[in-house]
């Protein structure tokens, strides 16, 4: 069941952020409320870490990662949380995001496609589920 969430809310906010370069509070509010029934404390605490994490980038980037991505980003570390990941597999996760966003920008660039904006949400939910296959692979 916690699978089906994840994958609903990250095609329904990933589209959205593609398609509009917005993340819609709505939706992710309502994300953490449907997922409420799988929330720890354990979880809580990962969610406030990644919080704390991107206010802080959106604070020291003067506003250049927007703040749809700093509410987005308790819910991945919720979703995070749930899976039991540890605070050091967060920053594992945050990583990938990066890495995989700042590909997606060189390849951008290189053919010419650049854009002001990159969509960062596709980039934090596939995190998620590399770091879950990570994990996986991991404890085989």
């Amino acid at each position: 069941m916690l699978f089906l969430h994840f994958c609903f809310w990250a095609v329904r906010i990933g589209v959205h952020d593609v398609r509009f370069h917005r993340v819609r509070r709505k939706d992710v509010y309502l994300a953490i409320v449907t997922l409420a029934p799988w929330i720890t404390l354990d979880a809580l605490a990962v969610g406030v870490f990644n919080l704390t994490l991107y206010l802080l980038l959106f604070v020291f980037s003067r506003g250049q990662i927007g703040f749809g991505d700093v509410r987005l980003s308790l819910l991945i570390g919720l979703y995070l949380g749930v899976q039991e990941s540890r605070l050091s597999e967060t920053l594992l996760v945050n990583f990938i995001s990066w890495c995989l966003a700042s590909g997606f920008v060189l390849w951008g660039r290189l053919c010419k496609l650049s854009s002001d904006s990159v969509p960062f949400a596709p980039f934090m939910f596939m995190s998620v589920v590399a770091a879950t296959l990570i994990d996986t692979a991991g404890r085989i």
